[in-house]
């Protein structure tokens, strides 16, 4: 007996001398965190999608404080035309009831817009209009003023005239408020709604208020269907009523436990980390499955007892699962070093949850196995062996012994296959594509910016030493060449910057005339115009000192591809030498979210390499074999390596959903590889010929493994009916890989056993 086996034999027989200690120690421990279960907070801020320490996201947090109105939404009124009597009046009282919100820092629209309006040597600053005009000939002059002025166009009215906007803007996102402040917008817009109005919405609040609504519908749905499904396969497997409340005892524990420790510890659900409660019940279940397929009567007579039994059974299969469970979390555990705080949540979460489902199989179902009546709980093993399950072990079993070199040159097929797909995989990280094409929210932001201008906005920071650079007309001039040539980008709807107050100045104070729509000719100029404006306007686009200025650019969509292509053709322009001794910073939602996308690729790599790299060195040292190591990856990269072969082939991006397959699933695979592995050494140690000891060692661990997998697929599967596109396609490529991952397991892997390559050729130990 090795000292592994005295350890574990150790540990089997102190729990077994004290079952009832042992599950009221755990008992206690698992309650601290179940009654903290209540407290759990539900978010989703968008922030939580992007990189945490990306230097475009804490240089936007630094402008922030620098710089006025920042997070906006936009209100879009749709009507047949905005210029008439009855729609300007409208639009007037709804500016003011949304401005009157608590908590809305402005509402801008063209009620109460600021006007420049020229006099023969001065202008003025007023509103666009006091009272909705009457008559056609005024309202004609309204609209042709507000069309013709830059700063309106696209931003607060449509070119078309029929769409206007209500810009909103709010605290900081993640601030608190906002979306309490949203629910009282859209109740006001629903009252309007009832007289006949039509309103669009979009924003980046606007998405994490839908996603946050969202989140606690998929949390409600999921989780009593997954319970069942989850409950109703272990029921199908052992069909055994004993086994089902056990089963129910362990899930339920672990659940509860994992939300008690999202709540402790202040980590928020969110529509990525909600995945890991469907994933934690069938995770929950895959110790249990291998303790309740050792309960059979044959074991139960040899023993003599069901304490001597089940101490039999701990001693047999307490290692290979802490393995697995340490395993798994390893797997999980290399997401929580992600950069972007919704998958750090996310793989700590689950993490922790296997950690919680081996204490509460081993220290509290394990002891209840002795209170339940014994002939009604150990199953019959000869009525076993004839149902669905076994057969299809032992027919698959003998398939690849019959003919492994059929079977390896498929499954190398399908590798090849997928290496040649992968050259397609596409990264996305656009939160509007979390949403199916016919979301109202997705309807809605491809109505504001086909109409007016895109909500994703991209801010160029222009910084100086010198106090007053930017309200020198050499400096204004070149600001408006980089201005002008990011507008004839393809994909830029809007932009606006501290110059297009001063070229709207410089017209208004030339009596209107458009010949002077233009930077100033003089410093002069440009002190007097400041002097007559007295608006509070240009602190949203330049600082106090006028050293810091920032020109806004609204962009048609906020697809990582082409923000990231926007991205490359605005780096040229401010590459020339009109930016020459100015800092030039990229920064905003649509920044932040193309750097995560380019992120998205490197961590994928990353916590794969991590996750391979420390379980094959756990195995290496389990196993005392390099090759048999290596062999142990074999099986569990072959589903990894499909998995990304299909997402390409079906079209399926990376993105904050997908992002988390490949790491987890491996820490999932490998469970089974893990039994598998640690038992046919085992029987090998013994002195079984490799082809016998692959005969037992499917015979007694198939089983466990299949019904694992059925138990999982349809944990997961219950994800495919989410709200969110990355939460769907999470589920449906988790079901794909259980199935393939079996295939690696019983096939693949089997295969090459069988095929004995000699560098393989394994040497049995000698005691």
């Amino acid at each position: 007996m090795t000292r592994r086996d005295r350890t574990v034999a150790f540990i089997a027989d102190g729990m077994m001398k004290r079952p009832w200690v042992l599950a009221l120690g755990v008992f206690l421990f698992g309650a601290f965190f179940w009654v903290q279960a209540p407290r759990v907070v539900l978010r989703s801020d968008v922030d939580d999608f992007v990189l945490k320490n990306d230097p475009a996201r804490l240089f936007r947090l630094e402008l922030e404080k620098y710089f006025a109105k920042n997070n906006l939404f936009v209100v879009a009124l749709s009507t047949h035309d905005v210029f008439t009597t009855e729609t300007l009046s409208f639009l007037k009282t709804l500016t003011g009831e949304i401005k009157s919100v608590d908590g809305v820092e402005s509402a801008l629209s063209l009620a109460n817009v600021n006007d420049m309006v020229g006099t023969a040597d001065s202008f003025t600053v007023e509103p666009l209009f006091e009272t909705p005009p009457t008559g056609e000939r005024a309202l004609n002059a309204l609209r042709r003023r507000a069309l013709d002025n830059k700063m309106y166009r696209r931003n607060l009215i449509s070119l078309d005239s029929r769409t206007a906007a209500v810009v909103v803007y709010l605290p900081p996102s993640g601030d608190g408020r906002n979306p309490a402040i949203l629910r009282q917008v859209k109740s006001i817009l629903e009252l309007h709604r009832k007289a006949g109005w039509i309103f669009h919405l979009a924003g980046n609040d606007v998405t994490g208020g839908t996603m946050a609504d969202m989140t606690n519908a998929d949390v409600v749905r999921f989780m009593p269907l997954v319970l069942v499904l989850a409950l109703a396969t272990v029921y199908w497997v052992f069909k055994n009523g004993w086994v089902l409340f056990l089963a129910a005892v362990g899930v339920l524990s672990t659940i509860l436990a994992t939300v008690g420790l999202s709540a402790a510890a202040g980590i928020p659900m969110s529509s990525t980390t909600v995945a890991v409660l469907p994933l934690v019940v069938t995770l929950s279940l895959s110790d249990l499955i291998h303790l309740f397929s050792h309960l059979d009567r044959k074991t139960l007579d040899a023993a003599g007892s069901p304490r001597a039994g089940l101490k039999g059974i701990l001693k047999e299969i307490l290692f290979p699962c802490l393995l697995t469970s340490v395993n798994t979390a390893i797997g999980f555990g290399s997401l929580a070093w992600n950069d972007i705080p919704a998958v750090q949540g996310f793989g700590f979460l689950a993490a922790a949850g296997m950690f919680f489902e081996f204490l509460f199989t081993f220290g509290l179902v394990a002891p209840l196995v002795l209170l339940l009546p014994a002939r009604g709980l150990w199953r019959d093993p000869k009525t076993h062996e004839s149902r669905a399950i076994p057969t299809a072990v032992r027919k698959a079993h003998e398939t690849v012994r019959r003919r492994p070199a059929i079977v390896f040159a498929l499954c190398v097929g399908a590798l090849a296959w997928a290496g040649w797909q992968m050259r397609r995989l596409q990264v996305e990280n656009s939160a509007l594509t979390f949403f199916r094409a016919k979301e109202p929210l997705r309807l809605d932001l491809e109505f504001i910016r086909d109409r007016l201008a895109g909500v994703t906005p991209i801010d160029l920071s222009f910084r100086t030493e010198t106090p007053g650079t930017f309200r020198d007309p050499e400096a204004l001039s070149r600001l408006d060449r980089i201005q002008k040539a990011i507008d004839a980008l393809p994909g830029v709807d809007a932009s606006l910057s501290v110059v297009d107050y001063f070229k709207q100045m410089n017209q208004a104070f030339h009596a209107d005339d458009p010949r002077y729509y233009a930077v100033p000719a003089s410093r002069r100029l440009v002190d007097q115009y400041l002097l007559l404006y007295d608006a509070d306007d240009l602190e949203e686009y330049v600082n106090n000192a006028y050293t810091w200025t920032r020109l806004r650019v609204r962009v048609h969509g906020d697809e990582s591809k082409f923000i990231g292509q926007l991205l490359r053709g605005m780096t040229a322009i401010v590459s020339g030498p009109d930016t020459e001794g100015w800092r030039v910073d990229f920064l905003g939602e649509g920044v932040e979210s193309s750097r995560t996308a380019d992120s998205m690729i490197r961590s994928q790599i990353k916590n794969i390499a991590g996750a391979v790299l420390t379980i094959g060195l756990v195995m290496a040292l389990v196993l005392r074999s390099a090759p048999m190591a290596l062999l142990f990856l074999v099986p569990n990269l072959f589903p990894i390596t499909l998995n990304f072969g299909i997402m390409a082939a079906l079209g399926i991006t990376v993105n904050t959903g997908t992002v988390l397959i490949a790491s987890s699933a491996f820490g999932i695979v490998v469970d089974d590889t893990v039994h598998f592995f640690t038992r046919l050494k085992e029987f090998l140690d013994r002195g079984r010929p490799l082809a016998q000891a692959l005969h037992d060692v499917t015979g007694e661990k198939g089983e466990a493994a299949l019904s694992s997998a059925a138990i999982l697929s349809a944990g997961f599967g219950v994800l495919m009916l989410g709200h969110f596109v990355p939460v769907v396609q999470y589920g449906f490529l988790n079901v794909v890989i259980m199935a393939t991952g079996m295939i690696g397991d019983m096939f693949f892997l089997k295969s090459i056993f069988y095929l004995r390559p000699q560098w393989l050729f394994y040497s049995p130990r000698k005691e």
